[in-house]
């Protein structure tokens, strides 16, 4: 079922005006107005079998939303709740928007885990245009195989306030292969207000990074971040926040104000490098904090300007 209404802040009906909060209790914290359709997923109170997708009668699970949602038409998924899912989920319709209704505060953003038997990437975003706001995902299997939680393999999407979670069991952030986030393909995202990593469980045994851009049908250049932070408890000092191999981006990657955090007063060990950047495209770190790491990238195209807690401080200097 669709309905085509006007999203504000608080609980409404089809003609745009508040109401009060019926049982299945999904807040409209969305403070912007999509065209299209709109369907509802509650993974509390929601039915796969019984609902339609309205708000009264929400889904249970992304699966139903997704396949009812219309691409190119602007329409836009609602989601409450924590989904745990046993494969990935393929976002592949051009415009489908997927928005969280939980409340935007750390760790309580509308979530999506993984369980049961390993499966690998968490999600899969191949689709353009989409925006995904105030999402959190928690993503890591007992295994000792490679885990990704996020692939951008799109372009031209908008992340504000996602949470990209990965390495969430111990042997899953033992791995090589681990990665929160992957960018790739054609790039021109924007990451407002996103999280990288997550701190709670230790890195260990084998060297991965957080973030890595990846030569995946494009360069996935022109991606900006804006307030970013990236987050580990490292027990290994070759472990990174970010990685470019060369050849893994092109033209530039933009940074306003990221932060970069190993939690070396918790025990955490320092890392030799927070960036590794062999890419031959440039990466510009505009007022960048770090801490727990004894440089903030090697790489003969990064670029830093403002205070730099490393040698290569300074206005506009390299940092390699």
């Amino acid at each position: 079922m669709s309905q085509n209404i006007r999203l504000f802040t608080g609980f409404i009906q089809p003609n745009g005006s508040p109401i009060a909060a019926p049982a299945n209790n999904i807040g409209m914290l969305v403070a912007q107005e999509f065209p299209g359709n709109k369907w509802f997923v509650n993974a509390t109170t929601g039915s796969d079998s019984s609902g339609n997708g309205s708000f009264r009668k929400p889904f249970a699970s992304l699966d139903p939303a997704y396949e009812a949602a219309v691409a190119n038409n602007g329409d836009a998924i609602l989601f409450r709740g924590t989904q745990t899912r046993t494969a990935t989920l393929t976002w592949a319709k051009n415009g489908v928007s997927l928005i969280g209704v939980n409340a935007g505060s750390q760790n309580n953003r509308a979530s999506i885990q993984g369980g049961g038997s390993v499966f690998t990437p968490l999600v899969n975003v191949t689709a353009q245009g989409c925006q995904f706001i105030n999402v959190g995902t928690f993503y890591g299997f007992a295994s000792a195989t490679t885990q990704i939680c996020w692939q951008a393999l799109g372009g031209r999407n908008y992340y504000d306030n996602v949470q990209f979670n990965g390495g969430a069991d111990s042997t899953a952030a033992a791995q090589a292969g681990m990665r929160s986030l992957i960018i790739g393909a054609e790039g021109e995202n924007i990451f407002n207000r996103c999280t990288f990593g997550l701190d709670t469980v230790a890195r260990a045994t084998n060297a991965n990074a957080t973030l890595e851009f990846v030569n995946s049908a494009g360069q996935g250049q022109r991606n900006v971040f804006y307030d970013p932070i990236f987050r580990m408890q490292s027990s290994l000092a070759t472990n990174l926040h970010i990685k470019a191999l060369a050849g893994g981006t092109d033209r530039a990657q933009f940074m306003f104000n990221p932060m970069f955090f190993n939690g070396v007063d918790s025990s955490a060990t320092a890392l030799t490098v927070a960036i590794s950047w062999a890419a031959s495209a440039s990466l510009m770190l505009n007022n960048p904090m770090s801490v727990g790491a004894t440089k903030i990238a090697t790489g003969q195209a990064v670029y830093v300007t403002g205070p730099a807690a490393n040698a290569a401080g300074g206005i506009a200097v390299a940092a390699g």
